[in-house]
């Protein structure tokens, strides 16, 4: 008959015997795991930001969009700022507190640094800083206006004279230039000062043309300098002067433009210009000079 043979529990310490060292040790690593586990647990989970949101410009009258990425222990709960002031949902506000934030119809007035915040049960962080600039590709011009507010994105903000709002434009922008005469102007060019110094491809142009909108050298300025693709369409200029060549005009492509009265040691109304629709008359150059009209000219 088979016979079970019973065997000592090798934990168990014979009678007046500590027990295996070994044993302790597993309960302590037992113990400190409890103890530190729930800590680490919680730290797992709080909230952490796996993309952050990113800078844009963009152009007045359409949409910024910023988005974040985060992790962490669900719900997530997310709130936008706009230096340092909570959002809230609105006309053209969506998503103050989710993972994307759209601005529909951007403003000047969004203009500014944007931040979010997360939280959830365990704790919260916050992202960084990011900025929207807001780009404006109409620039308005009115000599009487009270209130001048670069970039001049529109009328009640309009720059008083023509260079301001040209140094406010980048290629492609529209400079738009309602009616008046327009003297102010010292932005100098090899050895001559100018009413207007237009260097890249924008587009100026009057409201109301050439009889209603005037740009006066004063007999001792040259009306307009233009370079890099800039284009002038609808002015009278007149009474200007230069040593040089173009007292007018000198580069660029002018339309529908009168040039009166201009003088110039060559090209009295203007030089190296492209001319669509314009006219020319009372223009006179030195008598050392060439064209009283234009010169080096189509």
């Amino acid at each position: 008959m088979l016979k079970l043979r019973q065997t000592k529990n090798p934990m168990k310490a014979p009678a007046g015997e500590m027990a295996p060292r070994f044993y302790i040790a597993v309960m302590f690593v037992f113990a400190a795991l409890q103890f530190f586990a729930p800590d680490q647990a919680a730290a797992a989970s709080s909230p952490s930001i796996t993309n952050q949101p990113q800078s844009q410009v963009v152009i007045a009258g359409s949409n910024a969009v910023f988005s974040v990425g985060a992790a962490g222990a669900t719900p997530l709960f997310y709130q936008w700022s706009f230096n340092g002031t909570n959002l809230t949902n609105g006309a053209r506000i969506g998503g103050a507190t989710n993972a994307t934030l759209t601005i529909s119809n951007v403003a000047a007035s969004d203009a500014g640094t944007y931040r979010v915040g997360v939280t959830n049960s365990h704790g919260g962080v916050a992202s960084s800083n990011v900025t929207l600039t807001v780009r404006f590709t109409n620039h308005y011009v009115n000599v009487n206006n009270s209130n001048p507010r670069p970039p001049y994105e529109d009328w009640s903000t309009a720059a008083t004279n023509i260079q301001d709002a040209v140094d406010a434009a980048v290629s492609g922008d529209n400079v738009w230039v309602t009616n008046g005469v327009y003297r102010f102007g010292s932005r100098v060019t090899s050895v001559t000062t100018n009413c207007v110094v237009a260097t890249n491809a924008i587009s100026i142009s009057s409201v109301s043309g050439a009889g209603q909108t005037i740009i006066d050298g004063g007999g001792a300025k040259r009306c307009v300098y233009l370079d890099g693709g800039a284009r002038l369409a609808g002015f009278t200029l007149t009474n200007g002067v230069t040593s040089e060549s173009g007292g007018g005009a000198n580069g660029g492509a002018l339309s529908n433009c009168v040039l009166t009265a201009n003088s110039a040691g060559s090209g009295g109304g203007a030089a190296n210009c492209a001319l669509f629709n314009c006219t020319l008359s009372s223009n006179a150059t030195a008598a050392y000079g060439y064209a009283g009209g234009a010169y080096a000219s189509r």
